[in-house]
């Protein structure tokens, strides 16, 4: 809500109701002034219908940092929100609208279908898809064919799949996204006595496997990270149990460098289950 700033419309309004839970209104107009995070989205235009805290149609967005248009539902009735649209991202100016922070300028442009519901990562059922992604940084462009996120959940239970140009991998058990990093970084100094410890004890539940393959990534490495290099074929794989303080990690590259300095073959094997 702190993000939000001033609202102009031009909007023709049918129905009943007056709050969200009990709105049943059709929506056809032009929203012609919207600020989010200090940027004024201007002559917005939205075809659909609001029926307690369910939007159905159409919106679109044409200006010159953001062009896009969505068409679909996004349902807030359940206890897990639901998603079901498709959005065509034509282009997006990341910098100039303030959605996050990064060197320079930035600008980013997709064909997105997203079928899914949840409210966090650990929840999530369903699936997102991601064809002809451009990533425009400065005056360089990168591009990915297709992205595909799926995650079905059993119980307590989540395999979550990713296949792209760059990375596939596959994770299968129970997470703990936001206490992760908390996680290892609890459990890898009792083994290597010179990292130190999170400043608080984190309790986390953490059981599952993992395994990554490395493809083409260049994408990643020349923007984020320039001084590495990493060939394709590169896997991790491994798993991770905070409750038996296990962690397994299994690494290989045909070839990984830093800078000017270049290792073949490379092979890389934690257990912390194993006396040293």
């Amino acid at each position: 809500a702190k993000d939000l700033g001033n609202t102009s419309f031009n909007v023709d309004v049918k129905g009943s109701g007056l709050k969200l839970d009990n709105t049943d209104t059709k929506l056809k107009g032009v929203v012609s002034l919207f600020q989010f995070k200090n940027y004024s989205y201007r002559n917005i235009n939205v075809d659909g219908e609001l029926s307690k805290k369910l939007f159905s149609g159409t919106v679109n967005i044409d200006e010159p940092n953001v062009a896009l248009s969505f068409h679909g539902q996004i349902n807030l009735k359940e206890t897990l929100p639901q998603y079901n649209f498709t959005a065509d991202v034509e282009h997006l100016r990341i910098d100039t609208l303030n959605l996050m922070k990064v060197r320079g300028e930035a600008e980013i442009g997709a064909q997105l279908r997203i079928n899914l519901k949840g409210n966090k990562l650990e929840n999530m059922q369903g699936q997102i898809l991601v064809d002809s992604f451009n990533y425009k940084a400065d005056k360089v462009l990168y591009h990915i064919n297709n992205i595909t996120l799926t995650s079905d959940i059993a119980g307590n239970t989540q395999a979550l799949h990713l296949a792209s140009d760059n990375i596939d991998a596959d994770f299968n058990g129970h997470f703990d996204y936001a206490s992760l990093g908390d996680a290892f970084r609890g459990i890898l100094p009792q083994y290597f006595p010179a990292l130190s410890k999170p400043s608080t004890d984190v309790i986390s539940h953490q059981d599952f496997t993992f395994d990554i393959r490395f493809k083409n990534m260049d994408l990643i490495t020349e923007r984020f990270l320039p001084d590495w290099r990493v060939a394709p074929n590169t896997t991790a794989n491994g798993r991770f149990v905070t409750g038996d303080n296990l962690i397994e990690f299994n690494f290989f590259s045909p070839q990984i460098q830093f800078k000017n300095f270049k290792l073949f073959d490379e092979k890389l094997t934690l257990n912390t289950e194993r006396e040293f």
